[in-house]
C-alpha cells in the first residue's frame, strides 16, 4: 500500500509497514527536517513583516486623512469668522 504524500507514504513488506521517510539515510532525514523548520520559520517571519508593513501603511493613510481633515476644518473656520 502506498499512501499519499512523501512523509506519510508506507510500503508493506510482509507484516511490516515502512514509512516512506525511513528510506532516507539518517543525516538526510535530519537535513530535511531542519530545512522544513527553516522554511516554516522564514514563512512566519515573512507574514509578520507583511502584517507590520500593512499596519504602518494604514497608520500613514490615517495620518494623511486626519491632516487633510484638519486643513479643511481650519479653512472652514477661517472663512466663517
Amino acid at each position: 500500500m502506498l499512501g499519499i504524500g512523501c512523509v506519510s507514504a508506507t510500503l508493506r513488506f510482509g507484516n511490516r509497514f515502512i514509512s516512506g521517510f525511513e528510506w532516507f539515510p539518517f543525516r538526510l532525514r535530519v537535513l530535511l527536517l531542519v530545512l522544513i523548520l527553516v522554511l516554516v520559520l522564514v514563512l512566519v517571519v515573512l507574514v509578520l513583516v507583511l502584517v507590520l508593513v500593512l499596519v504602518l501603511v494604514l497608520v500613514w493613510v490615517l495620518v494623511l486623512v486626519l491632516e487633510g481633515l484638519n486643513w479643511f476644518l481650519s479653512r472652514l473656520i477661517a472663512s466663517a469668522v
